[in-house]
């Protein structure tokens, strides 16, 4: 049996009728800086009004679709995070959210979206100063706030609530950055140097770049320009999704759009840069429109292959390389899979032209000192990610070289899959591994670490190798 919304229906269930509006139950009106919101707010849920008649005209139209219900939910989510994260009680043992706190949630979702990035920055700096396990320190406060939401408002939500932290950080770094006259800073930071900030995992995030802008901020230092265009491009989502969809390392990113400072890493920069029309995908589009028919030609191979085996110089072979494929210098078949990263699909065969432009690269002072990430060693060694981060677990490679220690390393050792390469480059009909390790073997050219039993692929010293080859191995472009 129903019952009128003013009466307990717990105790209506137990055989007892309270009525909520007699004079015992009465409370006083609470009493808020912001009556309009919580007004607001409280209205979403009035019994007295059919959902679909709810005036919620104050919202931005964004939101408007998805109904007071779920408006109402996010707002209570919200106020709910705030006080729990402010008191530091448990989520078990909560109870409804403080007028005070309805308020202040109701309020940023009027002033969408603004509002609602300051609200929800606040409330990760809220969060960040409470003591959290090690692997919390990236979590948004905002997932817990919007649990209770549909999908698509959730997404709308956390994406807002990024996009504050990364304006937020933007801000942060370029108080940092040199030159910044007047902004009391001193000395300078190399960050990665220093161990401050590294790419982990091969993917560096806005954490890191909140635990260097800290230490800068405490120790009065400052970064160069390009550092801190370097830090903030590769926090980005959408830069990192591009470095796997080319192929190309995210260390190496930076140069292919030519961000030099910070303003032209900022969030706006970053959304025209990678905008469906933006210079990213255009890049991507010209190179295919480029290539040939049909299958590769006989004896062409993927382009990083190619690149890795060629590039014997401290570069960024990328910006050039991909500036010959766009202009037609370089002739390209495209591999139809799709699913390939873009470096993967080009095969190219002008192996004297690929070496001509790589030896006509300039080589730059930024690169050298930043950290390889486990994509940046397989790109550069041509070799697997799974191949390196066995070798690094072995400790044949370094687990966290500079660009450097790489350069050096590669000049100084040569595996067999790189022989291989630069036989069939140099025409070469029939080049298997097995037999390029017997050959290397028998010459007497001992494997560089410990030898995994049946391994093909080994690492050699280069000197040995190449002598023993000579001539029969494909030239490289050489410093």
């Amino acid at each position: 049996m129903a019952i009128e919304i003013e009466y307990c229906s717990s105790c209506h269930v137990r055989g007892r009728t309270v009525n909520f509006g007699d004079c015992q139950y009465l409370q006083e009106r609470a009493h808020v800086d912001d009556e309009e919101a919580l007004s607001f707010a409280t209205n979403l849920i009035d019994p007295r009004v059919p959902a679909d008649d709810t005036d919620i005209r104050k919202v931005a139209r964004d939101l408007r679709h998805f109904g007071p219900g779920q408006l109402f939910q996010l707002i209570v989510g919200m106020a709910t995070s705030l006080e729990r994260i402010s008191t530091g009680e448990p989520a078990s043992e909560r109870q409804s959210p403080a007028p005070g706190s309805l308020a202040a949630a109701a309020r940023a979702v009027l002033d969408w979206p603004r509002g609602f990035q300051i609200f929800a920055e606040n409330l990760r700096l809220l969060y960040l100063k409470r003591p959290a396990p090690a692997g919390q320190r990236g979590y948004h406060p905002m997932r817990g706030a919007s649990l209770s939401v549909g999908p698509d408002l959730r997404k709308m939500v956390l994406d807002c609530a990024h996009e504050a932290r990364h304006s937020a950080l933007y801000s942060g770094v370029a108080s940092i950055a040199a030159p910044s006259a007047g902004n009391g800073l001193s000395g300078t930071c190399r960050i990665e140097e220093d161990g401050l900030w590294q790419a982990r995992r091969g993917k560096p995030g806005l954490p890191g770049l909140e635990r260097a802008l800290s230490h800068c901020l405490e120790y009065d230092q400052q970064i160069g320009q390009v550092e801190a265009a370097y830090m903030f491009l590769i926090g980005s989502p959408q830069v990192q999704a591009l470095s796997s969809r080319w192929g190309v390392p995210l260390p190496f990113v930076q140069d292919l759009f030519g961000v030099t400072s910070l303003e032209h890493a900022s969030t706006s920069a970053l959304m025209a840069l990678t905008h469906a029309s933006g210079p990213a995908n255009t890049l991507e589009a010209s190179i295919i429109e480029v290539g040939l028919p049909g299958p590769p030609r006989t004896g062409a191979i993927p382009l990083w292959e190619a690149v890795s085996a060629l590039c014997g110089r401290p570069i960024n072979p990328w910006p050039d390389v991909f500036a010959a494929l766009k202009n037609g210098h370089v002739a390209c078949w495209m591999d139809p899979r799709s699913e390939l990263s873009l470096v993967d699909r080009v095969y190219v065969s002008d192996f004297d032209v690929l070496r001509d432009i790589l030896s006509g690269v300039a080589e730059g002072d930024h690169i050298p000192r930043r950290k390889a990430d486990l994509h940046a060693v397989a790109s550069v060694l041509g070799l697997s990610t799974l191949r390196c981060a066995s070798w690094q677990r072995r400790g044949i490679v370094s687990t966290h070289p500079t660009f450097a220690d790489l350069w050096l390393a590669r000049e100084s050792f040569i595996t067999t899959s790189e022989v291989q390469r630069r036989l069939v480059m140099n025409g070469a009909t029939a080049a298997k591994l097995l037999e390029i390790s017997r050959e290397i073997s028998g010459a007497g050219c001992g494997t560089v670490g410990p030898k995994a039993r049946k391994a093909l692929i080994t690492l050699h010293r280069r000197a040995e190798v190449e002598a023993l080859y000579g001539p029969r191995l494909a030239k490289r472009a050489v410093a």
